[in-house]
């Protein structure tokens, strides 16, 4: 889905009930990926480049950006 280097965009959702929201967030790189031992699923470490910290997201969280 995603590779390191990828252009991303932090795009936290609530579809949990009737008028669910889509918010824009930072924007950042994928400088690695980590998947769990016991499980397929994937999680995204990403650096912002508005305060240049680090964090780790699922994949539903982040969207590419196209330049």
């Amino acid at each position: 889905m995603y590779q390191v280097g990828d252009l991303v965009r932090y795009v936290p959702y609530n579809n949990e009930h009737p008028g669910s929201w889509v918010m824009y967030g930072g924007l950042g790189i994928i400088v690695s990926i980590v998947t769990g031992e016991n499980s397929p699923a994937k999680v995204y470490k990403v650096k912002w480049l508005d305060s240049m910290e680090d964090s780790f997201l699922p994949g539903d969280f982040l969207e590419i950006l196209e330049i």
